[in-house]
């Protein structure tokens, strides 16, 4: 990447961002829910909460993005945020979540505006 940030999503920021985007599912907020009925370690980050980590690390006016999450992030498990410049203006920027180990879990692509 040309440049990441790390981060740790607690449950206090998740019970946050329930309430900031009227998302109350117990998935996001009971650990024992989020265990027995849907089989997680733990809390699971909302997929739009990573969303806007993304866009907060792109540091700029954002004209186009997409993105799709491909693997569970969980609470209190640190998470990295990467991105990628493109070489030229007007070229799509790359940005991903990586999990805990490394691997892929959120990918996005980005069309910075100016």
């Amino acid at each position: 990447p040309t440049y990441s940030h790390t981060s740790t999503p607690t449950p206090r920021h998740l019970f946050h961002f329930s309430a900031l985007s009227f998302n109350a599912h117990a998935i996001h907020l009971d650990p024992l829910y989020a265990r027995l009925t849907d089989g997680h370690r733990a809390l699971l980050v909302h997929g739009p909460l990573t969303l806007a980590l993304m866009l907060h690390a792109l540091r700029g006016a954002v004209a186009r993005f997409s993105y799709r999450n491909l693997a569970p992030l969980y609470a209190d498990e640190p998470l990295r945020v990467c991105v990628r410049e493109a070489s030229r203006a007007g070229q799509p920027w790359d940005v991903w979540v990586e999990g805990p180990e490394g691997g892929l879990a959120v990918r996005g692509s980005a069309v910075m505006a100016g």
